[in-house]
């Protein structure tokens, strides 16, 4: 067997790469003919000394074929070109920096997690077009050139359950909290309706402060496992996700798979993810994001017709399909065409 080795950052430094890649690699374990092995850099890299530390990490690894799962790209340095594929999710970091004005921190960040990495690597993914765009923007029309777009897969636990809509008192179910989960429009957006609100991530003082002034009915729930969090999603009668910046934007797909109507921002890549299968609304515009919110409650052949297409817009995402076109990559790593 050929040995094909997952290579992530350290252990706890977050959990959404590492559950992404989780599905893939359980599935080749069964349907492939590789030997699958997984390996994490030892140090967070907070400094050169960690970095260097988790390069040479890197460099003692042995595998036929090796896989940088994103975050760490600049473990990149340490691998063989002809034999690496290379994860970039998103430019998240990149755009952080530049916002915040740290010039020399973008610099930094540019230089060993982005471009060296880039040079170095044969094949290099990227899990939508939203992102390989700012990688052309951030890194030239070159280096992007390089880039296959291979979209992530959801979870197979995110399976078909149908319920009736409760058109008198329906549930939100509403992932992340984070400034540009874009809540604080949302909750101005539901703002005198008849609704339960089901909220996930750590909450703001200003954010509960804004659930109390808007007379919302809500949940609040953290740190969640996958039951846990699938359990909210059968509860739900609509999955919002009106975003302002994601790199892919897996709620939509798990709305679509678990057979709900799905809100969500009409911006790449909520747009290229979600296909004919959600409603789009203007996630700056509160009127715009109520506007949305009360078709899918109200119009009910509408709701139906986003339901049955985003079920089929999920079945291009399964773990079977997804993983099929990272096999068809490392054959070519493999084979050389």
């Amino acid at each position: 067997f050929m040995k094909l080795l997952y290579l992530y950052r350290q252990r706890n430094s977050g959990f959404s790469i590492e559950g992404l890649f989780a599905g893939l690699t359980d599935y080749l374990r069964q349907n492939s003919a590789y030997q699958i092995a997984e390996a994490y850099a030892p140090r967070r890299t907070l400094s050169f000394s960690c970095l260097y530390q988790n390069i040479r990490f890197a460099a003692r690894q042995r595998a036929d074929i090796f896989h940088i799962t994103g975050d760490a790209h600049y473990l990149m340095l340490a691998l063989p070109t002809r034999r690496t594929v290379l994860t970039i999710h998103d430019c998240v970091s990149l755009k952080t920096q530049l916002s915040a004005g740290n010039q020399l921190n973008f610099r930094i960040l540019w230089l060993l997690y982005y471009y060296l990495p880039m040079r170095l690597a044969r094949y290099i993914t990227t899990v939508s077009e939203k992102s390989r765009e700012e990688l052309r923007h951030f890194m030239g029309a070159g280096l992007a050139d390089k880039v296959v777009v291979i979209p992530n897969a959801y979870d197979p636990a995110f399976v078909f359950a149908p319920r009736p809509f409760n058109a008198d008192r329906p549930t939100l179910l509403h992932i992340g909290t984070a400034p540009h989960k874009n809540l604080s429009r949302l909750l101005e957006a539901v703002e005198g309706l008849p609704l339960t609100l089901l909220i996930v991530g750590n909450l703001s003082a200003t954010e509960t402060g804004a659930l109390r002034r808007h007379q919302i009915t809500y949940e609040h729930h953290t740190n969640l496992g996958q039951e846990a969090l699938l359990k909210l999603y059968y509860r739900c009668d609509i999955v919002t996700f009106v975003s302002l910046y994601e790199g892919f934007g897996m709620p939509v797909l798990e709305g679509q798979a678990v057979g709900r109507a799905v809100l969500t921002s009409a911006l790449s890549p909520m747009t290229e993810v979600g296909g004919a299968g959600a409603c789009y609304v203007d996630p700056l515009s509160v009127a715009d994001i109520r506007r949305g919110l009360l078709r899918l409650w109200h119009d009910e052949s509408y709701r139906q017709e986003l339901i049955r297409a985003g079920r089929a817009n999920a079945d291009l995402y399964t773990i079977e399909h997804i993983s099929a076109r990272y096999v068809a990559l490392y054959h070519t790593l493999q084979t050389g065409h």
